[in-house]
């Protein structure tokens, strides 16, 4: 008795809250309507190398999908010319290339179309990757490699970031075809796409390609015009998908599209305003009407000046 009680031991101070900084909470509405990371497709054209070294071929396909978000389409795509096995000269493939492009009757299936060839002057095998822009043919990046004879031996190079920009910079699109109902089609990409249940892709009608009027060179292609908007539900073989469809089609147009939908618009409600306030932006205090009759301030703010 008579003795005051023991302090209480302080307490360690209370940890910031992690992650609710304003740069935080400025990019949550981006990270929600963040769009699904999906791979993008390649094709690679027949040449000496795919003819006469398709171990090689193998192995670089199943690397460059492991390196980079890269779907690898079967070889069957382009067919082989009758003298593929001859041709090792990158200028002589982009020809080839270009002119495949021209007979093509609408959008490749891919965004990118792989040239491999040899490359002269070396005591052992080195080979060049060159990636082509599938819709005018252009060269847009490259890397070599060379065989050591090792096991276990690499041919992509690790952590090949330049090449994940050019990849995921690319748009991304699939044909589509009839489902079984009028609100139902079947996607040509799936779960090895990237693709996941709840993804929203809008159906284009087929792309139209655009030339250069002066220069009569392909300038790329342009979607046409949105028929609906498809949302993924199921998913069937090696790479396909259902979507439902939020209106029926009773006629789907050959050549048909599905690209990314836009991101939804972010659902911000409109600030309240109180009896006798006037409407301020979201976060703020609402602030007091001026009475009734009162003159409005002076342009540029602050008090009238009467001192002429």
């Amino acid at each position: 008795a008579g003795k005051s009680p023991a302090a209480a031991p302080p307490q360690a101070p209370l940890a910031p809250a992690a992650g609710l900084d304003e740069e935080s909470l400025a990019s949550a509405p981006a990270a929600v309507n963040r769009p699904p990371l999906l791979r993008r497709r390649a094709i690679i054209f027949p040449s000496y190398v795919t003819v006469t070294q398709p171990q090689v071929v193998s192995q670089l396909s199943l690397e460059l999908e492991q390196q980079l978000p890269l779907q690898l389409l079967p070889p069957a795509v382009i067919p082989p010319r009758e003298d593929s096995w001859q041709t090792n000269d990158l200028e002589t493939l982009g020809k080839q290339l270009r002119r495949w492009l021209r007979q093509s009757p609408g959008l490749p299936a891919a965004q990118f179309i792989l040239a491999v060839t040899t490359r002269k002057g070396t005591s052992r095998p080195c080979y060049r990757v060159t990636f082509f822009d599938a819709q005018t043919a252009a060269p847009v990046g490259s890397f070599s490699f060379c065989r050591q004879g090792r096991p276990r031996e690499r041919f992509v190079p690790a952590n090949p970031q330049p090449l994940v920009h050019l990849v995921m910079t690319s748009p991304w699109w699939c044909t589509v075809r009839p489902g079984p109902t009028e609100k139902t089609v079947y996607l040509t990409a799936g779960l090895k796409s990237g693709l996941a249940a709840g993804n929203r892709l809008q159906l284009r009608r087929p792309a139209t390609r655009v030339i250069d009027p002066v220069k009569k060179i392909p300038l790329g292609f342009a979607f046409g015009a949105p028929l609906a908007e498809a949302v993924v539900v199921d998913f069937f073989g090696l790479d396909g998908a259902v979507a439902n469809l939020d209106r029926p089609l009773a006629r789907l147009p050959a050549g048909c599209l599905a690209i990314l939908a836009p991101p939804a618009p972010l659902n911000l409600a409109a600030p309240s305003t109180a009896p006798g306030t006037s409407p301020t932006p979201a976060g703020m205090a609402p602030v007091p009407a001026p009475p009734a009759g009162t003159p409005p301030p002076a342009p540029g703010g602050g008090q009238t000046n009467n001192h002429l």
